[in-house]
């Protein structure tokens, strides 16, 4: 998808946060070390969650003591966040995040780096960073591997008003290419999310590009009762299995 006609989250997700902040999955505890590896005391950190949505993962770097600005432009998903001491919440874009420079010792962007534009982005978190600083980019996908996570993606994507085929490793070459940061790094961590009938409604319909209203979306409610009546346990849950990609990169 290119620039030119990648549509705005700050026009998709604002029917959507509640769904969004009760049934958006968290982040593996094992990628968030990966992430603050090196970097040193998590309590003397500073850290600009880019993209925050409602804040799940600042919160996550919060609760290890780290202080957090969550940068939002959608006052929808900044109003839905639960609070927390620790995170500050700013109207800030990726591309002009309002912050001075050299303030922050990590840069990160879970779900969301794909919205942007990449080579300003870089260029603005290369100027807020310090010398030292790093920069993760985060997706939680739905695992290949898993034949009820693959059916779910299949069936989400259906109902969806865009194109999803860029994923997110065309998205990070950007970052592989710039030469504002060096030491790009990938690693993989398994994920779950555990969800009754209505939780895994909900977590599509928070998807900025699925349709919520018409042949579409009726659609895609048959088709997601289907693969719920094929999948359901006996206390009525299902898995989904993620798998959490976390690529990593140090200023130049």
């Amino acid at each position: 998808m290119s620039e030119l006609n990648r549509p705005s989250a700050l026009e998709l997700f604002s029917d959507r946060t509640v769904e969004y902040a009760n049934f958006r999955s968290d982040y593996p505890s094992a990628a968030i070390d990966e992430i603050l590896a090196g970097l040193g005391v998590a309590n003397q950190l500073k850290i600009a969650d880019v993209g925050a949505g409602t804040g799940i993962a600042a919160r996550q770097f919060a609760y290890r003591g780290a202080k957090v600005i969550a940068i939002e432009p959608n006052e929808s998903m900044r109003k839905a966040a639960t609070a927390h001491r620790l995170v500050e919440w700013s109207d800030g874009r990726a591309e002009a995040t309002g912050l001075i420079e050299n303030v922050v010792d990590l840069v990160s962007c879970f779900s969301s780096f794909h919205w942007f534009n990449s080579a300003a982005t870089l260029s603005e978190f290369h100027r807020i960073l310090k010398p030292s600083g790093r920069l993760a980019v985060v997706f939680n996908q739905w695992s290949d591997e898993d034949g009820l996570s693959q059916n779910y993606a299949a069936i989400v994507e259906n109902g969806s008003q865009y194109c999803q085929q860029v994923i997110d490793r065309l998205e990070v070459k950007s970052i592989e290419e710039s030469a504002l940061f060096s030491q790009v790094r990938h690693r993989e961590f398994p994920h779950y999310q555990r969800l009754d009938r209505s939780g895994l409604i909900s977590l599509a319909r928070s998807q900025g590009y699925l349709w919520l209203s018409g042949p579409k979306y009726e659609e895609f409610l048959v088709n997601l009762e289907r693969l719920y009546q094929d999948w359901a346990r006996e206390d009525g849950t299902v898995t989904l299995v993620y798998k959490t990609r976390v690529y990593l990169a140090e200023t130049v």
